[in-house]
Parts: C-alpha cells; sequence; structure tokens
C-alpha cells in the first residue's frame, strides 16, 4: 500500500512486467466521496461521519443513502441493522434523567417495572444530531432527543410516537405487535 491508501499490485507477464494501481474502498471513499471502482459495483460503504448514512456503489458513483429510523449502518452485514447490533464509533452524551422521570408514567402503561436504561453511551444518527435542541412538554428538561415511544394501552398493536412534544398514535403491520424493549413492532412470537 502506498502513502495514499492505494494497493498497489504488480502483474508479471513473459517478458513484461505492469504495476496495477487501486484504491481501497476506504481511502477512495475519503478522497473522492463520488466515485468507486467497478469492483465495488452493488456494495454498500460506510460513511465514516455518520453511522445511519452510508454509500451504495452504483456504475462507478457513490450514492448517498440514509438507513431507516432506530437502524444504523452496519459495516459487518453491508447493510443497515437495528442500533443495538451496530458498534457506532459516533456516540452521543448520556442524557441525564429528570428527578420526575415518568416511570410511574411507564409502568401504568404497561403493567410491568420500568428498569431505567444502562449508562452506556447511545449511537448517534443524522435524525437526532440535526435535531435541535427542544424543551420536553412533559418534564420541562431540554433533550435532543427526537421520538420516544410508547405501547398503547389495550391495543397490542398500535403504540404512541411522542415526536417533539405530540403524542401521535400509530398501528403496527397486519400480524403484528409492538414491542416495548425493541420499540419496533414485531412478530407476536418474538416480542
Amino acid at each position: 500500500m502506498n502513502k495514499t491508501g492505494q494497493i498497489m499490485t504488480t502483474v508479471i507477464l513473459v517478458g513484461a512486467y505492469f504495476t496495477l494501481s487501486v484504491a481501497s474502498p476506504l481511502s477512495m471513499h475519503e478522497e473522492t466521496a463520488t466515485h468507486c471502482d467497478k469492483t465495488l459495483e452493488d456494495q454498500n460503504l460506510p460513511d465514516r461521519k455518520d453511522c445511519a448514512r452510508y454509500f451504495r456503489c452504483v456504475y462507478g458513483r457513490m450514492v448517498p443513502k440514509e438507513c431507516p429510523e432506530k437502524m444504523l449502518f452496519n459495516s459487518a452485514i453491508g447493510n443497515c441493522d437495528l442500533y443495538y447490533n451496530v458498534e457506532c464509533v459516533q456516540r452521543l452524551e448520556e442524557l441525564e434523567a429528570p428527578e420526575d422521570d415518568l416511570t410511574e408514567a411507564i409502568e401504568s402503561l404497561t403493567g410491568r417495572p420500568f428498569v431505567k436504561p444502562s449508562k452506556t453511551p447511545r449511537p448517534t444518527s443524522s435524525i437526532a444530531s440535526e435535531t435541535s435542541i427542544e424543551r420536553n412538554s412533559f418534564t420541562g428538561e431540554t433533550s435532543t432527543l427526537k421520538f420516544v415511544y410508547f405501547p398503547h394501552e389495550s391495543d397490542q398493536s398500535a403504540y404512541y410516537k411522542i415526536e417533539n412534544g405530540a403524542k401521535i398514535l400509530v398501528h403496527c403491520e397486519a400480524g403484528k405487535v409492538f414491542s416495548f424493549d425493541l420499540e419496533i413492532c414485531a412478530r407476536p412470537w418474538s416480542v
């Protein structure tokens, strides 16, 4: 590999030799961010600045893509994956919960004790990082978090999405129920 991150390959033929220069996907991605080698066609490459974004190599061009909500790009599988399966270098600072932290409301909605999340750093995404700091209408505290999910009181296939203080009723696809632990709709046997 040379100083610019290119992989140097020497091919020796009878009576002559040639040196080919092939850029590695990561160095190419960092330097040009618009072109990719034909050997990377239809492959997904990580965005080094944002774990929720990635690039897809299409006809020699790096096409920017974004993972769906609650997902980050997982280099191990080359695709978007649920955020808790992804080891992301970018992290948000852990937010301290206010004293009156809605524990009772969560327990009354779910019918089970609420366990506060661990103090491990949380993965970031463009969704969270682009959100300006907003005042939470429930606690009066400021936060950069954009979405909060609560299960519906009686319908397992529905949940509430709290977005910037607005309560939105959302229904899962047919045959799926809301998983409070995973914060997604899933098959009943996987919840």
